[in-house]
């Protein structure tokens, strides 16, 4: 494997790590905000 390709394929890693931290935390947020209302 060469380097150009190592470092690519590392930074679709780190995309896709970031893309599913943002994902989680939207969908934490959305339910606590969803929540909110229904329990007081």
């Amino acid at each position: 494997m060469k380097k150009s390709e190592m470092r690519s394929h590392r930074l679709l890693l780190a995309a896709l790590i970031l893309l599913y931290v943002v994902v989680y935390t939207l969908t934490g947020v959305a339910l606590s905000l969803l929540d909110a209302p229904g329990r007081g």
